[in-house]
């Protein structure tokens, strides 16, 4: 983009600010509780769309050696906001809590198929919280001692505070290139922790999860009763930037398909795995409607899954450490 294209990315920013002035514009580790009800800033794990397509930005495996297939896994990390933090799922059917015990009766198709099956004994260690920025989400990393005996699996859910939390970031490619930079240097840390052999001599495997959209691919949400927080920021935004947003956010997203490959980690593409299932999944015109599945996998505030929207999340998680569907 030009400085003119930047000159009205900025004044999009602008008119922004101006119908939006309760939303963040800048974001740090101090943050409040972003998923609290009513909180219009709860947006952790959203993206709106993606220049690349979907199909492009699935779980990735650079290093096969690796990060697969898993063996002697003695301890589970989840790191993340509060999408990993399970805000919204019902008891026991969060991401993190159906991949350490599946719940038999509601998915049996992955009775047997969970942590605890596979490795009996494992330990869970869970430091994901609402509001985390990479930058928290490398403080969660760094405070886990270590590991001395067995494999280490690690599940990170973050970048989308980093990105949804100043609205400049949304507008103005330089400030998005800028945040994806410092998101994946942040990620780099994390990584570099857990390959740390004095503190974890064993095998790593390493799952970082991009950021989904509640839209469709459409940059919109419907105006439907019953909708909160994000969704409704989206609905005031939508119009007035959503070209922009796109496109930033597609930038921002394929930065973390080529670092995942670069570092030899695992990409959790949820992006690509709920698209038709945002809220335009019963839109026949939507240009990802699932025709076979039109079911919506999102919470009312379009920031986090329900529970069908977790269990996907598993899915893609579990193919991406087994290569089973």
């Amino acid at each position: 983009m030009g400085a003119r294209g930047r000159l009205a990315a900025i004044a999009a920013f602008a008119l922004l600010s101006a119908a939006c002035p309760g939303a963040v514009v800048t974001s740090g580790d101090g943050a409040p509780d972003r998923a609290s009800p009513g909180d219009v800033t709860g947006r952790e794990g959203t993206a709106l769309d993606r220049v690349s397509s979907p199909g492009e930005l699935g779980a990735r495996d650079a290093r096969p050696d690796v990060t697969v297939p898993l063996t002697n896994v003695t301890l589970f990390v989840n790191l993340g906001d509060s999408l990993g933090a399970g805000y919204y799922a019902t008891a026991g059917h969060s991401y993190r809590a159906l991949l350490v015990s599946n719940d038999n009766l509601r998915h049996p198709a992955y009775s047997g198929r969970d942590l605890t099956s596979r490795f009996p004994g494992i330990k869970v260690v869970d430091k994901a919280k609402s509001g985390a920025t990479t930058s928290g989400v490398l403080q969660q990393a760094l405070s886990v001692g270590g590991n001395p005996m067995g494999n280490t699996l690690v599940v990170v859910s973050a970048g989308g505070n980093d990105f949804n939390d100043n609205l400049l970031t949304m507008v103005d490619p330089l400030k998005a290139q800028a945040t994806a930079q410092q998101a994946t240097a942040n990620i780099k840390k994390m990584i570099d922790h857990f390959r740390d052999k004095a503190l974890f001599p064993g095998q790593l495997t390493f799952v970082m999860l991009d950021v989904f959209d509640p839209t469709d691919g459409t940059g919109n949400v419907p105006l439907l009763p019953g909708l909160t927080d994000f969704c409704v920021t989206i609905q005031k935004l939508g119009l007035l930037v959503g070209p922009i947003a796109v496109q930033n956010l597609g930038a921002f997203d394929q930065a973390y398909a080529t670092f995942a490959t670069q570092q030899g980690v695992l990409l959790g593409g949820i992006h690509a795995a709920f698209l038709g299932h945002g809220y335009h999944y019963d839109d026949p015109a939507s240009p990802h409607y699932a025709p076979a599945d039109p079911t919506l996998w999102f919470h009312t505030d379009c920031a986090h899954g329900n529970d069908r929207g977790h269990h996907e999340i598993r899915r893609v998680i579990w193919k991406a450490l087994t290569g089973e569907s």
